[in-house]
C-alpha cells in the first residue's frame, strides 16, 4: 500500500512538474496594424512591439526547454507532449505575427511610394 502511494505521489509530482510550465508565461502577440492607413511612427512602434514579442517568445521557449530538462528522461509522455505543444504553439504564433507585420510593411510601402 505504501509503495502504491509513493508511486502515485511520484507520478503526480512528475505531471505537476510539466504543468508548472504555467510558470512560463507566454507573451501576448501585439495587434498588427493596417499598413495602408498607418503613419511612419505607427509602423515603427509596431515594429518595436513585434520585436519585443519575438524576444519574449524566445525567453518563453527557453523557459519551456528548462522545464523539459527538469522533467528528465523518465518524464511521463503526457508531460513531454504538453511542453512540445506549448513550444510549437509559441513558434507558430511568433512566425504568424512576424509574417503579418511584414505584410503590413509591404502594404505601407506600396501606399506611400512617391
Amino acid at each position: 500500500m505504501t509503495f502504491t502511494r509513493t508511486l502515485a505521489a511520484a507520478g503526480l509530482a512528475l505531471y505537476a512538474s510539466a504543468a508548472s510550465a504555467v510558470d512560463c508565461t507566454a507573451p501576448e502577440a501585439p495587434q498588427v496594424i493596417d499598413g495602408k492607413n498607418a503613419s511612419e511612427q505607427e509602423m515603427l512602434e509596431a515594429q518595436q512591439a513585434v520585436k519585443g514579442f519575438v524576444a519574449k517568445g524566445r525567453q518563453y521557449i527557453g523557459c519551456l526547454k528548462a522545464e523539459e530538462q527538469a522533467l528528465g528522461d523518465d518524464a511521463a509522455e503526457e508531460a513531454n507532449k504538453e511542453l512540445v505543444d506549448l513550444y510549437n504553439a509559441m513558434v507558430d504564433e511568433m512566425k504568424s505575427t512576424s509574417e503579418e507585420f511584414n505584410s503590413a510593411v509591404r502594404t505601407y510601402q506600396a501606399a506611400n511610394t512617391n
